[in-house]
């Protein structure tokens, strides 16, 4: 059987799914970034487990950017050498270096049964941004049709990897921690078409809470027995500083509450740090109690600090 052949013509139910995902991220261009690691896509259904793995090598760099796409449609196959697990229509990957982005898009056929799918990108690393000035932005669009109109039911959803089963994931820490993850299930049937659209946040940028060094986008998720998805992500990070100086308990905005917080920065400088890690209070950097900016906390700070609050 032409499984290729077969994506545009076969006469049994076929689903189309464009999934449009965009995240603007404007951001200062880090010094001595990086990216490592392969691209990777794998497909899992009854038939077994297949794998494409994409080397830094096998891409190209111009300037600052690192790219790589698919030159044809493949094949999927399991372990076996033989047995057909899915077909992948298109795969591209961008990486922004000097913009701290990352793109992906790809389309998929899920195979003769329901098809895991787990794509991840390319490690990209930068110097590290503090919980004070790291923020970031996604959005998620997804639009499904069911093209058959006799019944059928077509589907995609998450696959529950840690918190969140969003099928889109910004990661951060190597993977270890979740930026977000969005857009956890939709469906169509009967000829009918279904959207979802999420953004994180819903306007504008949102702080990571966060140190944050690397960026790492993936794909998680499942899909009905032959169906086809298209995916285009994009994720990236921002420096811009979130607090004031004066701002000692982050609460973005410099009032009397920061009064009690300032005072104990200037007596106890360990002390206030070991108070705002989080708990009690929440997470805050005691160099921001430097609000004449000479580059030392202490007492010539008073005056200055006094003034900003009373305005």
């Amino acid at each position: 059987m032409d499984i290729l052949g077969e994506v545009g013509n076969r006469g049994g139910r076929t689903a189309r799914i464009l999934w449009v995902l965009a995240a603007a991220l404007c951001c200062t261009g880090p010094v001595n970034a990086d990216i490592s690691g392969p691209f990777a896509v794998e497909a899992t259904n009854a038939a077994g487990t297949g794998t494409l793995v994409v080397e830094l090598s096998e891409g190209v760099w111009l300037g600052q950017t690192w790219s790589w796409s698919l030159p044809a449609p493949m094949e999927i196959i399991a372990g076996d050498g033989i047995t057909l697990v899915a077909v992948l229509l298109n795969a591209s990957v961008f990486i922004d270096v000097e913009n701290m982005d990352i793109q992906v898009g790809l389309g998929v056929l899920s195979g003769p049964s329901d098809t895991e799918f787990n794509v991840t990108a390319p490690l990209l690393s930068f110097p590290i941004i503090p919980f004070t000035a790291a923020q970031g932005r996604a959005s998620a669009t997804i639009d499904l049709t069911e093209t058959e109109g006799i019944g059928g039911t077509a589907w995609i959803t998450g696959l529950p990897l840690g918190s969140g089963t969003g099928i889109f994931l910004a990661e951060y820490e190597s993977g270890t921690k979740r930026f977000t993850d969005l857009v956890g299930y939709i469906a169509a049937d009967n000829g009918g078409t279904a959207s979802a659209t999420q953004n994180d946040p819903l306007f504008g940028y949102r702080p990571f809470y966060d140190d944050v060094s690397d960026l790492q986008v993936r794909l998680a998720f499942k899909i009905s027995h032959d169906d086809v998805a298209f995916a285009t992500t994009v994720c990236g990070a921002t420096s811009d500083q979130l607090y004031e100086a004066g701002d000692l308990n982050c609460d973005g905005v410099l009032d009397g509450f920061d009064i009690d917080h300032f005072a104990q920065v200037i007596a106890d400088w360990d002390a206030y740090v070991a108070d705002h890690d989080g708990d009690p209070y929440p997470r805050c950097d005691a160099w921001l109690a430097d609000v004449n900016s000479d580059g030392v906390v202490n007492g010539f700070d008073i005056d200055t600090f006094v003034k900003a609050v009373i305005g």
